[in-house]
């Protein structure tokens, strides 16, 4: 039990009593933390509820309120029920006996609950009092609530957590830099003026792609100009590899490792290297099999191994291949459920190979609502399914004049921001190669001095 636990040793040590709480509820939250400590998780919840909802809650002592609260969120917590659980750290929180143990659940309860905001507050406070517990949490749980605050509706939180993680010297697993965030927050920075502590931000950008980013943009041609060095992408690139080439010599057993690498050399074109390495990694896991794995992750990275390699054989003209080892990464389980990433992936190769019946059959057996599949896999998977259907359409003589109509461009009118953002994303599936190429096939685009979409 990851918070209960803690919780029930601090309350059983008895330092939480006060000699005006009343006796019955003492006694109360003592047999909740021994029935949770015993595994007896719902009947320590059912107690505790009533303490809390007692009328005479308010006259037990604020450090037993707290224990009480703490304990029975982390109870709810344990108990599979997020939102539960973060209506009493909420509560917990506010109490000056709160620590990082509160605000780590209080985090954990919001992630699962996908209240996002929530999470980048609890995150922005551990950040700010209690950095070490930063590094205990998946950092994938950290970026997804970084990237599921909206740029425009959620702007302060976005910047005031990209801050805080920054000013706790936060980094992914073998100290890689999150440049995409660092990046995000520089921009955001130069916007406001701050022209100072941008410069500061960016010296910690390493990926290559976000360096490129900013160098190819006039907008920041002071900050590119006061440190050439760092802006050299041929230099910013070599370093990347590098970096992740040393992180693989010394931590042989991590997949999780060489994949990073393997996207490195993918970047640059070395698609005979990453052949090699997959190819020797994958025949490791095989002949060593499940009861002496090579790797310590291979659950979670094997099917990211086997993703890359798609990509280099694909590259290297050796198509069927490729589908067929992006067939095979499918049926293996993502995180210990559906592999959603993976079918996603090959749902976009068959589009690619003009299959669009296929794609949107392998896109139909994935529930996308589902928790725990990324911001950006729930937007790989629209997309590819957009433009599956899209490219149905123009391949079908009945609905193909009106899918042909729904692609051209009229007279803009004013549009609020949500209006903004899909014509955004409607506009980035029609560049789409494989979207214009079905276009031109059976039509073209032109635009028109009219308002479209009236009736």
């Amino acid at each position: 039990m990851r918070w209960v636990v803690p919780l029930v040793l601090a309350l059983l040590a008895g330092g939480a009593a006060a000699a005006t709480a009343p006796d019955a509820l003492r006694r109360e939250i003592r047999q909740a933390a021994t029935a949770a400590q015993q595994g007896q998780l719902e009947d320590a919840a059912a107690r505790l509820r009533a303490v809390v909802s007692s009328e005479e809650f308010a006259a037990l002592g604020a450090a037993e309120q707290h224990v009480a609260l703490g304990l029975l969120a982390a109870l709810a917590l344990d108990l599979d029920d997020p939102l539960t659980a973060l209506e009493y750290y909420a509560l917990s929180t506010r109490y000056p006996q709160a620590d990082d143990d509160d605000w780590a659940g209080r985090f954990s309860a919001a992630y699962w609950a996908e209240n996002w905001t929530d999470a980048a507050r609890s995150l922005v406070v551990l950040a700010g009092h209690w950095p070490q517990r930063l590094s205990q949490f998946d950092e994938r749980a950290i970026m997804a609530a970084f990237g599921a605050l909206d740029p425009a509706t959620d702007h302060a939180a976005r910047v005031e957590l990209a801050g805080a993680l920054f000013d706790a010297s936060w980094v992914l697993e073998d100290g890689i830099e999150p440049s995409h965030i660092w990046r995000w927050l520089a921009v955001d920075l130069l916007g406001r003026g701050q022209q100072e502590r941008a410069q500061i931000v960016v010296r910690r950008i390493t990926s290559p792609e976000m360096l490129l980013s900013l160098r190819v943009d006039h907008r920041y041609a002071a900050i590119v100009t006061a440190a050439p060095e760092q802006f050299d992408i041929d230099r910013a690139s070599a370093a990347a590899r590098a970096q992740t080439a040393a992180i693989v010599r010394a931590r042989p057993r991590s997949l999780r490792a060489l994949t990073d690498h393997t996207y490195d050399l993918l970047s640059v074109g070395q698609n005979d290297a990453v052949l090699e390495l997959t190819g020797d990694a994958l025949a490791r896991i095989d002949a060593a099999g499940p009861d002496a794995p090579p790797f310590d992750d291979v659950a979670r990275y094997r099917p990211w191994i086997m993703n890359n390699r798609a990509i280099a054989l694909s590259r290297l003209g050796r198509r069927d291949e490729a589908l067929a080892q992006l067939e095979q990464a499918r049926t293996l389980d993502e995180d210990g459920g559906t592999n959603v990433s993976q079918t996603i992936n090959l749902a976009g190769e068959y589009l690619d190979d003009g299959r669009a019946r296929e794609a949107l059959a392998l896109l139909g057996q994935i529930d996308w609502t589902r928790g725990g599949m990324s911001s950006y896999g729930k937007m790989q998977m629209q997309s590819v399914r957009h433009g599956a259907l899209l490219v149905a359409r123009l391949a079908n003589v009945e609905q193909r004049n009106d899918a042909l109509l729904d692609v051209q461009d009229g007279l803009e009118l004013p549009k609020t921001a949500v209006q903004q953002e899909y014509e955004r994303r409607w506009q980035a599936l029609l560049a789409r190669p494989d979207v214009e190429a079905a276009i031109a096939k059976v039509g073209r685009r032109e635009k028109f001095n009219i308002v479209l979409g009236t009736g």
